[in-house]
């Protein structure tokens, strides 16, 4: 997958992202008994509820840590012209990371817990709207420079590109793991 070069692109890929993500979610999930929500996959990993808990605790810390980080910026005057975008070292590791296939352990933080909470996919995708704000939010602000420590690591700084589109990648991340996981519980 090729990056966006500026700004706008950033914008438009993560925007356009997102709502084919709220629209695959949607689908996947929708003909699943509630009952099937948590069975967990025969070679233990997490059930379709808790992956959806885990996007939700993963969405919910960046979008705080974004929210402060852009809350410090405070009010900014847009350059003129169309702004370049270009990812930092880390935050182009992770997002390269999410887009592969390797299983990738989850920090404790955002770890789901035996239960997800009630309405979970709903849940998820208010965060998703959470990131669509905050881009807009943010959009008089330069998101190569505008940067926060990961909520997850203190070794990544990554700006609010990256961010965005990590968001991204990793709900298509674990889309993928929600499908296989019904295939598996299917069989």
């Amino acid at each position: 997958m090729s990056l966006p070069s500026t700004q706008r692109g950033v914008d438009s890929t993560v925007r356009t992202g997102l709502t084919a993500l709220d629209e695959r979610l949607r689908a996947i999930t929708t003909p699943l008994p509630a009952a099937r929500w948590s069975v967990r996959r025969p070679d233990g990993g997490w059930s379709v509820g808790e992956v959806l808990e885990h996007c939700c605790l993963a969405n919910d810390a960046y979008l705080t840590a974004m929210r402060a980080a852009l809350t410090r910026a405070g009010a900014t005057v847009p350059p003129a012209g169309e702004r370049l975008w270009r990812p930092t070292f880390m935050g182009g590791l992770l997002r390269k990371s999410l887009e592969m296939t390797f299983r990738l352990p989850a920090p404790g933080r955002i770890q789901p817990g035996p239960t997800p909470r009630a309405n979970v996919l709903d849940a998820l995708l208010a965060t998703h709207e959470a990131v669509r704000t905050l881009m807009t939010d943010a959009a008089a602000h330069d998101w190569t420079r505008l940067r926060f420590t990961s909520p997850l690591s203190t070794l990544v700084r990554p700006n609010f590109g990256d961010a965005f589109l990590i968001a991204l990648r990793h709900g298509e991340r674990h889309a993928g793991q929600i499908e296989r996981t019904i295939a598996l519980i299917d069989r």
